[in-house]
C-alpha cells in the first residue's frame, strides 16, 4: 500500500502565515532586546539590524549632499542622486564610477527634479506606489482582509524591505517595474516590456539575469537579442549626449566600478552578502575561521562569477525541463536576483515580498503565472522519486521565503572556537538553493527514468 502525500499552493500558503504568525513576532522582539546588551542601545539599533545610523556616501568630486533626514543620509539614494549631478560618473579615475547605466541615472534625476529637498519624499511615494502595485497585482481584493492581510502587514515590515528603504535602495521599486514587464509581456503587449527592460536593466543592471531567466520561462528566446540591443543603443546615445567624457574611459569606469562588486576590490561586501559567494565565505569561515576565508576569496577573486553562473544554468534547467509550477519557477527566478551577484547585500532578499504574494495570491498576474498543482504522490514507488524530490523542494522553498524576511540574530560556534556562522540571516538564502538543487535532482531522475 503506497503512502501518499503532497502540498497544494494552498496549502504552502497556510503553512508561510503559520510561521510568520507563530516567530515573526518571537524574532522581532529578539533583535530588539539584544539591543540591551550593548552600551549604545537602543541607537545602535538600525546600526547593527540593517546598517549605520550616520551613513554618507562616496560623492564624485564638487558634489556635495546633506543627510535626508535627522543625521541619516540613505546612502545608496544619494549614491546615484550624486552621480546623476556629475559631469562625467564613469570617470575612470574616481574612486567609484557609476555601476548604473545612463537611462537609470536620469531615474535618480527625476527623482531629484525638485532637488535634494523633495528626494526623499519622491522616493518615498515610488517605493509606495510600488508596494501598493505588487500587492494589488497579485492579490485579489478579496484577499486584502484575514490572514492574507495580515500577511501582507508582515511582509511590508520585513527584514528586506525596511532594509532596502534604510538604505535608499531601488529595488522595490525595479520590482515592480520587472513584475510590470512579465505582465506585458503575457499580455503579448511586446513593445512595451522590451521598453520597461530597458528601464529594469539601466537601473540594476543585474536584472538582466531575472529577465533573461522570465524570457526562457516564456519561450520568448529572440526578444534576449531585442532587449541586449535596445538596451546597449538607447544607453550609448544618452551616455554619448548627456554625459562629457570619452566614450571607451566611460566604459571602462563603467566595468571599473561592476567589478567591485564581484572581484577582490569588493571582498569586504562579499563576505558579508548573501549571494552564493557570501554563504561559501561564511561557510569555510566557520569551519576555519575569517582569515582562511578572506585567504580564499582573495586567491579565486577572478573566478568569483562561476558559482552564481552555475545557479543560474541550474535554474534555466529547472525552467525548461521540470513539470513543477509555475509559481515556483517565478520563484527561484526572483531569487537569482540575490545569489548571483557576489557582492549582494541582505536587502537585495526583497524578492521575498513578491514570490510570496505569489503563493498566496489570486490576483491578476499570480493567475497568470498560475499552473495546475499536483496534490499528491507516491513515497516509495521508484517511478516517483522524482515527484517526491519536488515536493520536498516546495517545502524548503516556502521555509526559505520565511527565514529571509524575518529579524533574527543566530549565530553557531564553529569548529575549535573558530569565527560564528551567521545562521539567522544565512539560513533562507540555504534553503532555498537548497531547494534548487533537489529540484535539479527532480530533472535529472526523471531524464534518466524516461530513457
Amino acid at each position: 500500500m503506497k503512502m501518499q502525500f503532497g502540498f497544494s499552493q494552498q496549502s504552502l500558503s497556510k503553512y508561510l502565515y503559520v510561521l510568520f504568525v507563530v516567530f515573526y513576532p518571537l524574532f522581532l522582539f529578539q533583535a530588539w532586546i539584544i539591543q540591551y546588551f550593548n552600551s549604545g542601545s537602543p541607537f545602535n539599533y538600525v546600526s547593527r539590524i540593517t546598517f549605520a545610523i550616520v551613513d554618507p556616501p562616496w560623492l564624485p568630486p564638487n558634489i556635495i549632499l546633506n543627510p535626508l533626514l535627522g543625521s541619516h543620509f540613505f546612502g545608496d539614494l544619494l549614491l546615484g542622486f550624486g552621480y546623476s549631478m556629475s559631469l562625467n560618473p564613469y570617470d575612470p579615475a574616481l574612486v567609484l564610477p557609476s555601476q548604473t547605466l545612463p537611462v537609470g541615472l536620469l531615474f535618480f534625476k527625476f527623482m531629484g527634479i525638485f532637488g535634494q529637498d523633495y528626494l526623499l519624499l519622491i522616493y518615498l511615494i515610488l517605493n509606495l506606489i510600488s508596494i501598493i502595485w505588487i500587492i494589488k497585482t497579485l492579490l485579489h481584493t478579496n484577499q486584502l482582509i484575514g490572514y492574507h492581510g495580515i500577511l501582507i502587514l508582515l511582509c511590508i515590515t520585513s527584514l528586506p524591505v525596511l532594509f532596502a528603504i534604510d538604505r535608499g535602495a531601488v529595488h522595490l521599486i525595479t520590482l515592480a517595474l520587472l513584475l510590470k514587464n512579465l505582465q506585458k509581456f503575457l499580455e503579448l503587449k511586446y513593445m512595451q516590456s522590451v521598453l520597461l527592460c530597458l528601464v529594469v536593466i539601466s537601473i540594476k543592471p543585474n536584472f538582466l539575469f531575472g529577465i533573461i531567466l522570465f524570457l526562457i520561462l516564456m519561450r520568448k528566446l529572440s526578444y534576449i537579442f531585442v532587449v541586449f540591443l535596445s538596451t546597449a543603443i538607447i544607453n550609448f546615445l544618452v551616455l554619448v549626449f548627456m554625459f562629457s567624457g570619452s566614450v571607451l574611459d566611460q566604459i571602462n569606469g563603467f566595468l571599473k566600478a561592476t567589478s567591485l562588486y564581484a572581484g577582490e576590490r569588493g571582498i569586504s561586501w562579499i563576505q558579508d552578502s548573501v549571494s552564493i559567494v557570501g554563504l561559501m565565505n561564511k561557510s569555510i569561515g566557520f569551519f576555519w575561521g575569517n582569515e582562511v576565508a578572506f585567504n580564499f576569496i582573495l586567491k579565486y577573486s577572478s573566478y568569483l562569477w562561476i558559482p552564481g553562473i552555475i545557479y543560474f544554468l541550474i535554474i534555466i534547467l529547472i525552467i525548461k525541463y521540470h513539470n513543477c509550477d509555475n509559481w515556483l519557477k517565478v520563484g527561484l527566478i526572483l531569487s537569482a536576483l540575490s545569489m548571483i551577484l557576489p557582492a549582494s547585500m541582505t536587502y537585495t532578499l526583497v524578492w521575498t515580498f513578491p514570490a510570496i504574494l505569489i503563493i498566496s495570491g489570486n490576483g491578476y498576474l499570480s493567475k497568470l503565472l498560475q499552473t495546475s498543482d499536483s496534490n499528491s504522490c507516491s513515497v516509495g514507488d521508484k517511478a516517483n522519486l522524482a515527484e517526491n524530490f519536488t515536493e520536498i523542494a516546495k517545502v524548503l522553498y516556502v521555509t526559505g521565503l520565511f527565514f529571509s524576511t524575518v529579524f533574527h540574530i543566530w549565530s553557531i560556534k564553529g569548529p575549535s572556537g573558530y569565527e560564528t556562522f551567521p545562521i539567522g540571516e544565512s539560513l533562507g538564502p540555504i534553503l532555498v538553493i537548497a531547494s534548487a538543487c533537489l529540484l535539479t535532482f527532480s530533472t535529472l531522475i526523471s531524464t534518466v527514468q524516461k530513457l
